[in-house]
């Protein structure tokens, strides 16, 4: 999914409180980075309104955007971006000791299109009160977007943009556990099962750290939405998978991974998209199936989701809101699928 420039822009002028609140998470996603990133915050959501830096990283070697190192980040969506970026330099600067400016970068970000970007980055580094300085706005964070497909798929289904075929773990999950009511909360739907979730953990991180070898784990549960939903809602526990990973659920979305090579992980949600998956170095395919589905043998690594305990089952009902009453008729009627 490509997001554009002119898309973020729209949404800083059409949903300014939704922009500063969620701008600083969407840049943690990006900044992340689970074999280089040393430290990483950027308060999101209310937090947003906590004294302190909009975001601190370091980092063990940068790239385009995150640079080596320590950073000290300020972000804002106000309409005078100059008049923002110039406030925050002059208030960090002040505040920030000598020896820690020269030796980190200070990085403004606007969701805004700024065309004096450049003059500003120059009239900042000829004061030489930083070790670099840097700014990025709309078209920085669009290309920065085009490298990280699956922060990419997650920002654009937030911003209700349709998808190609793909959807992030979150999303999944959250179309799956609010089909009841009350909806299943994560540690409801895992209960007792935390032995095999860190077991597909345990496999997952495995597998990735294999990054040229083609990967496949196969999860068999009571249904294939609930292997899908295992799959999903374990990948966001995951922390070096969750930001490099999605869902097909068509088979056209494998051209989407196909075509992203940054992804390392794709769950399909049902046989017949997974019938479909493409195989190519670096990806981890994870196929679910139903129990009771005759299924040919598949190479990879197996998971069996089995049923909770009955106890664990009625204790889960009753942290979602049920009565212990009815908990213990359903526990039982159901069978504990």
């Amino acid at each position: 999914m490509r997001i554009t420039a002119s898309q973020i822009v729209n949404w800083a002028n059409t949903q300014a409180k939704e922009s500063q609140e969620n701008l600083p998470r969407l840049i943690r996603r990006l900044c992340f980075d689970p074999t280089l990133t040393k430290q990483i915050a950027f308060p999101s959501g209310d937090s947003t309104f906590v004294p302190g830096w909009d975001g601190v990283t370091t980092t063990v070697k940068g790239n385009a955007w995150v640079p080596p190192g320590d950073a000290r980040w300020e972000i804002g969506c106000d309409q005078d971006i100059r008049s923002k970026a110039n406030g925050d330099y002059i208030k960090r600067t002040n505040e920030t000791d000598e020896t820690i400016r020269i030796n980190s970068t200070f990085i403004f970000v606007t969701p805004r299109r700024w065309i004096q970007k450049v003059d500003w980055i120059k009239t900042m580094l000829a004061e030489g009160r930083w070790g670099d300085v840097r700014a990025y706005d709309a078209d920085d964070l669009e290309q920065w977007l085009e490298q990280t497909p699956a922060v990419a798929l997650q920002f654009s289904e937030e911003l209700g943009l349709a998808g190609w075929g793909v959807m992030s773990p979150w999303r999944y999950w959250e179309s799956w556990s609010c089909q009841c009511a009350p909806p299943i909360l994560p540690d409801a739907f895992i209960g007792d099962r935390n032995q095999i979730k860190d077991n597909l953990k345990e496999k997952i991180s495995k597998a990735i750290s294999q990054v040229q070898t083609p990967q496949t784990i196969v999860i068999r549960a009571d249904s294939v939405e609930e292997a899908a939903a295992f799959a999903a809602v374990t990948l966001l526990e995951t922390v070096e998978a969750s930001c490099h990973t999605l869902v097909v659920t068509e088979s056209q979305g494998w051209g989407f991974v196909e075509a992203n090579t940054q992804l390392r992980i794709a769950v399909a949600v049902n046989g017949k998209v997974a019938s479909d998956a493409i195989v190519r170095e670096g990806l981890l395919v994870v196929l679910p199936h139903a129990l009771g589905d005759i299924a040919e043998k598949i190479s990879g690594a197996e998971i069996v989701l089995e049923r909770p305990d009955i106890y664990e089952f009625e204790k889960s009902l009753v942290s979602i809101g049920m009565e212990e009453s009815d908990a213990k008729r359903f526990a039982a009627s159901s069978g504990r699928s």
